[in-house]
């Protein structure tokens, strides 16, 4: 059974790691296409993929560079550290929006509800709320509404 088991995480991990192949051909009027597919009587170039790992919004260089004293920045350090701090509270003030619309219907449906409803995480099972935590409930989605509705 320890062998089957070995066996099977082998086999995922493999498969996992298979690379898929993808092609890139131009066609007579000159457009260029990427196709998983090899084309027939066409000149293909094979298109490498490469694995990367998403970049933060902030990355390692901008914490370093937001430690330096403002007078020993660069005119580009300061523009590019000024451009990512607006970027965040755009970002965040975006996140903020559709949070706090979220948060206004989610208060809407609890206080129009007459049985509430929510998932039990360790059995999956819908389970009917009582009062108690209806209540605890709508005082939370306000507190955030009054944090996100700005």
């Amino acid at each position: 059974m320890k062998h089957l088991i070995i066996l099977f995480a082998l086999f995922t991990y493999f498969q996992v790691e298979a690379k898929q192949k993808f092609y890139k051909w131009t066609d007579e009027d000159g457009n260029i296409h990427y196709t998983e597919k090899k084309p027939q009587n066409k000149q293909i170039d094979e298109v490498k993929i490469y694995k990367s790992k998403p970049t933060p919004l902030v990355k390692e260089q901008d914490k370093n560079v937001s430690k330096i004293p403002n007078e020993e920045l660069t005119a580009e350090q300061k523009a590019a550290l000024e451009y990512n701090q607006a970027e965040q509270k755009r970002v965040q003030a975006v996140q903020d929006r559709e949070n706090c619309k979220i948060a206004q219907q989610n208060k809407i449906t609890l206080e129009k509800s007459i049985n509430v409803k929510r998932k039990n995480p360790a059995t999956g099972e819908y389970i009917i709320m009582n009062k108690t935590e209806v209540n605890k409930k709508l005082k939370e989605i306000k507190k955030s509404i009054k944090k996100l509705c700005k």
